[in-house]
């Protein structure tokens, strides 16, 4: 074993966390001997070979939360619940059609799955949920309105690539076990895979590296270490199949300065402050597609400059993404520190905004946001099939704002098309487009603004639904 790597025991199969119990066909007495071969390895510095059978470990960041409890099912299997700050969840998988059924610990009287988009039935009765899964998809399922302890259900097809575990350029933490890991730092061409089935407690960097991977159906948990991944100057990255979960303060995924990155199948779970899914930083040529994202901060963020750190954004492509961001920040936002020459080509499609959250005092809070506090001319936006559930503070929310910790001003924004934009529920949210006398927005395009079923074509009807425009050109057709 790495002499950087330290694994926590596990006794099996007694009952975990999430109420669910490992019942093994073999005698009493086999489990006793087993689990005494089992630990007496350990004690000798071996390795487990991650074997089927191995006990399954939960993620356990409760943060002295009291909350409900869930149990799931596929097919009859038993699948392992993690619980976590922000709720519960539960990675499955599937190769066909499967039955989902989801215990709950009080009577059932209303579940809500989202996003609502994809039109996932349900069956419930008593304390029983099911439901029929035949493509992968990523939900929230809340129960009796309990917005505080949610089941995020992520429903995968079964890996199929071949990962050798003997392979020297690939870090490989095999199923059934938790490390404690602490800073992995990645140099060309090496990757890290974490099966499904294990829990890696650390955060995964690199500087100047290219050609470099994180990928794997289990779980990084940065908790302990402020980030999930910290890639700086780096090139040809991707992300992909992984689940992270952090709490405390800090960003999750910092991508400063890199070329050609790829998040894929993505799930992260965060909470506490400053806790933002996903920052791009002077980054250019990245795509985001199939991810989920619950956090308090903004989820996806582009930004120019920070801590030192600047550098151009361009060619961002977004897609395919289920984002519920908390009480503070946005959920796809541009800015607010800005400084730099430009952020342009920047394309958002196909996502689901089932809650854009907000609290006390209001800061400008929106699902869909852009705030230049620095001189980067924006350009080149495109939103596309954008569906909010719920914006607690604002709808949208573009604006050049002066706040000098985080730029001198100066930006301008200009081309930017908002198409099937669709506000589907929640209170009626105010949004706000607002550029300077000095420096206007230009080009705002709205193409079918569909505000809870109705639709904003002209000056008149979007002032009618709470849109406050002032030193913008906005066309809306």
């Amino acid at each position: 074993m790495n002499k950087n790597m330290k694994q926590t025991r596990t006794n099996a199969p007694a009952k975990s966390e999430t109420g669910i119990v490992r019942i093994w066909p073999i005698s009493g007495r086999l489990i006793f001997l087993a689990s005494l071969l089992f630990f007496r390895a350990l004690a000798n510095g071996a390795q487990p070979e991650g074997d089927a059978r191995a006990t399954p470990l939960p993620v356990l960041n409760r943060e002295g939360r009291i909350d409900h409890r869930f149990t799931v099912s596929v097919n009859g299997t038993d699948e392992i619940v993690h619980n976590t700050a922000q709720g519960f969840f539960c990675q499955i998988e599937l190769e066909r059609p499967v039955i989902v059924e989801i215990g709950y610990d009080e009577e059932i009287k209303k579940v809500d799955v989202r996003p609502k988009s994809k039109n996932i039935k349900v069956d419930y009765s008593g304390r029983k949920i099911r439901l029929a899964l035949n493509t992968p998809a990523k939900m929230s399922l809340e129960v009796n309105a309990d917005l505080k302890t949610p089941l995020f259900l992520f429903a995968d097809h079964p890996e199929t690539q071949t990962v050798d575990p003997k392979d020297p350029a690939i870090r490989y933490f095999k199923k059934g076990q938790r490390y404690d890991v602490g800073n992995i730092k990645l140099s060309d061409g090496q990757s890290v895979y974490i099966e499904r089935g294990a829990i890696v407690d650390g955060c995964i960097t690199a500087e100047n590296a290219s050609n470099i991977r994180v990928f794997g159906r289990g779980i990084l948990d940065a908790t302990k270490y402020g980030s999930a991944t910290v890639f700086k100057s780096c090139r040809n990255v991707e992300i992909s199949g992984i689940t992270t979960v952090k709490g405390g303060k800090g960003w999750v995924n910092k991508i400063l300065l890199c070329d050609q990155v790829r998040f894929t199948n993505y799930k992260g779970i965060a909470w506490g402050a400053f806790s933002d899914g996903m920052d791009l930083l002077g980054s250019k040529n990245v795509t985001i597609e199939d991810v989920f994202i619950r956090n308090e901060d903004d989820s996806i963020v582009l930004k120019t400059s920070k801590a030192g750190v600047q550098g151009n954004v361009e060619n961002i492509l977004v897609q395919d993404a289920v984002i519920w961001h908390g009480s503070a920040g946005n959920a796809i936002e541009i800015g607010y520190e800005t400084t730099g020459d430009f952020i342009r080509n920047v394309v958002y499609k196909n996502i689901d905004i089932i809650r854009a959250d907000t609290h006390e005092p209001k800061f400008n809070r929106a699902a869909i946001s852009m705030h230049l506090a620095g001189n980067a001319a924006v350009s080149n936006i495109r939103y596309e099939n954008i569906r909010i559930e719920a914006a607690m503070e604002y709808l949208i929310n573009f604006q050049l704002v002066n706040v000098k910790k985080w730029g001198n001003g100066g930006g301008s924004v200009s081309n930017v098309l908002l198409k099937d934009i669709f506000l589907t529920d929640g209170p009626d949210a105010p949004s706000i487009i607002r550029g300077l006398p000095s420096s206007a927005l230009r080009g705002i395009v709205f193409e079918n603004m569909n505000y809870k079923g109705v639709r904003i074509n002209d000056s008149n009807s979007s002032a009618k639904h709470h849109f406050l425009i002032q030193n913008a050109n906005v066309v809306w057709r």
